[in-house]
Protein backbone atom coordinates (compact mmCIF):
# COMPACT_ATOMS: atom_id res chain seq x y z
CA UNK A 1 0.00 0.00 0.00
CA UNK A 2 0.90 3.69 -0.41
CA UNK A 3 1.28 6.31 1.88
CA UNK A 4 1.29 4.07 4.74
CA UNK A 5 5.31 4.96 5.11
CA UNK A 6 6.03 1.55 4.18
CA UNK A 7 6.89 2.28 1.00
CA UNK A 8 10.28 1.82 -0.70
CA UNK A 9 9.41 5.08 -2.71
CA UNK A 10 11.09 8.27 -2.46
CA UNK A 11 8.63 10.55 -0.72
CA UNK A 12 10.26 13.70 -2.11
CA UNK A 13 12.09 14.46 1.21
CA UNK A 14 16.14 14.37 1.59
CA UNK A 15 18.04 13.18 4.24
CA UNK A 16 21.22 14.59 4.89
CA UNK A 17 23.95 12.78 6.66
CA UNK A 18 26.53 15.18 8.61
CA UNK A 19 29.86 13.56 8.76
CA UNK A 20 33.03 14.98 10.45
CA UNK A 21 35.77 15.84 8.57
CA UNK A 22 39.26 15.34 11.02
CA UNK A 23 42.24 12.47 11.22
CA UNK A 24 41.76 11.55 14.59
CA UNK A 25 45.06 10.91 14.74
CA UNK A 26 46.55 14.34 14.02
CA UNK A 27 43.17 16.73 15.56
CA UNK A 28 43.73 18.03 19.18
CA UNK A 29 40.93 19.66 21.32
CA UNK A 30 43.03 23.31 22.19
CA UNK A 31 44.27 23.63 25.40
CA UNK A 32 42.67 25.92 28.35
CA UNK A 33 45.21 28.44 27.26
CA UNK A 34 44.53 28.49 23.67
CA UNK A 35 40.69 28.82 24.12
CA UNK A 36 41.48 31.78 26.60
CA UNK A 37 43.73 33.63 24.04
CA UNK A 38 40.78 32.64 21.14
CA UNK A 39 38.22 34.38 23.85
CA UNK A 40 40.39 37.11 24.39
CA UNK A 41 40.82 38.15 20.64
CA UNK A 42 37.32 37.49 20.37
CA UNK A 43 36.57 39.93 22.85
CA UNK A 44 38.66 42.59 21.82
CA UNK A 45 37.33 42.36 18.38
CA UNK A 46 33.79 42.77 20.01
CA UNK A 47 34.81 45.73 21.87
CA UNK A 48 35.99 47.23 18.48
CA UNK A 49 32.98 46.63 16.66
CA UNK A 50 30.68 48.08 19.45
CA UNK A 51 32.63 51.40 19.63
CA UNK A 52 32.04 51.15 15.73
CA UNK A 53 28.26 51.00 15.85
CA UNK A 54 28.36 53.51 18.74
CA UNK A 55 30.08 55.96 16.72
CA UNK A 56 27.74 55.00 13.67
CA UNK A 57 24.76 55.62 15.92
CA UNK A 58 26.12 59.07 16.93
CA UNK A 59 26.26 60.11 13.49
CA UNK A 60 22.87 59.08 12.12
CA UNK A 61 21.36 60.74 15.21
CA UNK A 62 23.18 63.76 14.78
CA UNK A 63 23.38 63.97 10.84
CA UNK A 64 19.18 63.35 10.23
Amino acid sequence: MHGDGSSSEPSGERETEFVLLHDDETYTEPTNAELREIIQEQQSEIEALSLDLERAKWNIKYLE
